[in-house]
């Protein structure tokens, strides 16, 4: 529930400042949401909640890395999912994008960042997993001589 609250609030302030950026330093919402809530606050707002909630998704989603009994690029998927199913129509009631292309252009991105999500976890799992294997042999190693250890007694 934590990780749903951070991902709100970090989506939040995320979502706010990339309609700062795309629109212009003078605009707060994008004009297509302005025109569709009917006014600053309610537009503000609505983008606010809509920005935290595909923050609350991907950190939630996030979880699932550290939870998953499947296979990492099946976890990657489902994040992918779950992100998209969010996101797209999120991003497009906010007019993020108002295209086909541009959504299309969305789609590569999130997957991009999504295969750089992948390569990045599967390297680090794999340095601890050579990590573990080292300390598990140097414990057996030990184990070993102390077993080998004979005691004589007279």
């Amino acid at each position: 529930m934590k990780r749903v609250a951070v991902g709100m609030l970090t989506g939040m302030v995320v979502g706010d400042l990339i309609t700062v950026f795309t629109s212009g330093i003078t605009q707060i919402v994008a004009p297509d949401l302005l025109e569709r809530a009917g006014s600053l606050p309610a537009a503000f707002l609505l983008q606010t909640f809509l920005s935290g909630l595909i923050g609350a998704a991907a950190f939630a989603g996030v979880g699932l890395y550290g939870t998953c009994r499947i296979p990492l690029v099946l976890c990657t998927l489902v994040h992918f999912g779950i992100i998209s199913v969010v996101f797209l129509p999120s991003a497009g009631f906010m007019g993020w994008y108002s295209t086909k292309e541009e959504a299309v252009i969305l789609v590569i991105l999130m997957a991009a960042i999504h295969m750089l999500i992948f390569f990045i976890l599967s390297i680090w799992l794999k340095t601890e997993v050579k990590e573990l294997n080292r300390l598990n042999e140097k414990r057996k190693r030990s184990l070993k001589e102390t077993t080998d250890y004979k005691e004589v007694t007279l």
